[in-house]
């Protein structure tokens, strides 16, 4: 028994001195490397890494630059070998690819040698203007090594200089390779420092021909959309397909028709009314929701006011669209206003409307569109104008309360979902309030952060509220543009663009593959917003 157990631990103490022999020889291993690494700090500028020394993260310069501003308008010279100038404001109209690299760059290298010769002909084929750009001055480079370095690898593109780093400073995409694309008012498009393969890379020549805007409808109208003109309220991204969820709702639709009738798109138009009309109409009002083929019980009060606006904006362009244009606001009317508030719902089997008014419901604009071509709407505009007017919070937070207690007369609402609250600022600047304090807030809160989904009424974040959305990004937008904020809806935008898709088959969504859940409703209030921006004319 005694031999037994000192058997036992003499195999033990064995075990135990070899594991030690190894740790020693693994640190010993290491420390080697790193006195290597020391003494070879000065490699020369070929054999460097391919993204830029560490030195350029840490030194103040570097860092003053901050992040990649999306739909900033760049502007410089780009310099020719004989010295003449290749100005970017001279390609105004034209879609623009700069490539930059360095010479010392061997992913950059891998690229030129492999990729370029493809890439820049599929640009000028989709008619971008593309050019290679090396970095004058940056870690040494300069007219001498760029043009040794092409030579040596036989490469008969030109490369332009980017004297002082100007152009690339404005843009900072952080490394290199990268590729800026900039859109037809030479606004930053895209920047990748991930080389995109041929579908990306064909994903993003799209965004700077089409715009934004039709990469989105595309993808909208296409991947999601029903042949019957159903857009799901939800979609997920499951195994390289997109995956439509059932749930229909009359929100999007109404969004959808809004933004059809204003784009001129009749087709596109009658083809999401007709699922309305088809599935979702009860008495002239419209079910919130259809899920699983079964439609909801209530209306959505605001919904109905969007689909009213919406037959009145086709009407006006197309004829055709005054019956059911009247049908729908008379039942709207007859069922939801009580003492000449609308109420944010009707029981579509009883007729018999709910009390809650929420603010976000209040299209005043719409209301005194009505109003104009029938008198029975006054009363019910001039109300709604009233309760918005009054509920503002505080001037600390010049946002609007949720709800509005009828009965009381008093504003109430212990937490403000971001999203209502945007749309309900969207009806004021629509109906021409002024809304300038409440910008002032939102500028302030992007500068320092991010707007989030939801706020106390003292303006404190909710807690487990703290994300953003991307439709709370297309509401500040459409709000700005209306009030003539034009940076401020460009920051707004920016935000948006920073989460665009260019994987085939998501090219043209909205937010990272990988999230859990996608909504309709993020990405048709992103199309309103690009919308705007195209009506209002901005340019650079």
């Amino acid at each position: 028994m005694e031999r037994w157990w000192v058997s036992i631990h003499k195999k033990t103490l064995d075990r135990m001195i070899r594991v030690f022999i190894v740790l020693c020889a693994v640190v010993a291993v290491v420390l080697i490397a790193l006195i290597i690494s020391y003494f070879q700090g000065d490699a020369p500028i070929s054999e460097m890494p391919s993204r830029e020394p560490a030195e350029t993260v840490t030194a103040p310069e570097e860092e003053a630059q901050g992040k990649v501003e999306l739909l900033k308008l760049c502007e410089g010279k780009l310099e020719r070998s004989n010295g003449e100038s290749v100005s970017l404001e001279d390609h105004r109209g034209e879609p623009v690819l700069l490539l930059f690299w360095s010479s010392w760059c061997s992913d950059c290298k891998d690229y030129l040698q492999n990729e370029l010769e493809q890439a820049f002909a599929a640009a000028r084929k989709e008619g971008v203007v593309a050019h290679l750009v090396c970095r004058e001055g940056r870690w040494g480079e300069n007219w001498e090594s760029a043009q040794k370095c092409l030579q040596e690898m036989n490469i008969e593109e030109e490369t332009l200089m980017d004297v002082g780093c100007a152009v690339y400073d404005q843009i900072h995409p952080g490394a290199v390779p990268s590729i800026v694309l900039l859109d037809r008012e030479g606004r930053v498009a895209a920047v990748t420092t991930h080389m995109p393969d041929a579908d990306e890379f064909e994903a993003m020549l799209e965004l700077v021909v089409s715009g934004a805007q039709k990469q989105s409808e595309r993808f909208l109208t296409e991947m999601l959309m029903s042949d019957d003109g159903a857009i799901p309220s939800a979609y997920d991204i499951n195994g390289g397909e997109v995956v439509r969820g059932s749930d229909i709702l009359s929100e999007t639709q109404g969004l959808m028709m809004i933004y059809a009738a204003r784009e001129g798109d009749q087709a596109l138009f009658d083809k999401v009314y007709g699922y309305v009309r088809n599935s979702m109409t009860v008495s002239g009002l419209t079910a919130w929701k259809i899920a699983d083929g079964e439609r909801g019980d209530v209306n959505a009060s605001l919904d109905d006011l969007r689909i009213v606006e919406a037959l009145m904006l086709a009407d006006e362009k197309w004829g055709g669209y005054s019956q059911e244009l009247s049908y729908r606001e008379s039942a709207l009317f007859r069922n939801t206003l009580r003492n000449g508030i609308m109420r944010d719902y009707t029981n579509l089997d009883t007729g018999k409307p709910g009390d809650a008014v929420t603010l976000c419901y209040l299209d005043v604009d719409t209301m005194e569109e009505l109003a104009e071509n029938s008198a029975k709407w006054t009363v019910a505009a001039e109300k709604a104008r009233e309760i918005l007017k009054d509920g503002v919070i505080s001037e600390e937070f010049p946002l609007f309360y949720p709800r509005y207690n009828a009965r009381s007369g008093k504003y109430e609402g212990d937490r403000l979902q971001m999203n209502e609250a945007l749309v309900t600022l969207y009806h004021a600047a629509k109906a021409g309030m002024d809304c300038s304090a409440a910008l002032d807030w939102l500028q302030a809160q992007m500068a320092a952060g991010a707007v989030y989904a939801s706020y106390t009424p003292d303006g404190t974040p909710a807690k487990g509220y703290t994300y953003e959305s991307t439709a709370s990004y297309a509401l500040i937008a459409q709000t700005a543009l209306i009030c003539g904020r034009e940076d401020l809806a460009q920051a707004a935008l920016a935000r948006i663009e920073e989460l665009r898709c260019f994987t085939p088959p998501y090219v043209g969504d909205l937010g990272l593959i990988e999230d859990p859940h996608h909504y309709a409703f993020d990405l048709v209030e992103t199309l309103l917003a690009w919308q705007e921006w195209n009506v209002h004319g901005v340019r650079a």
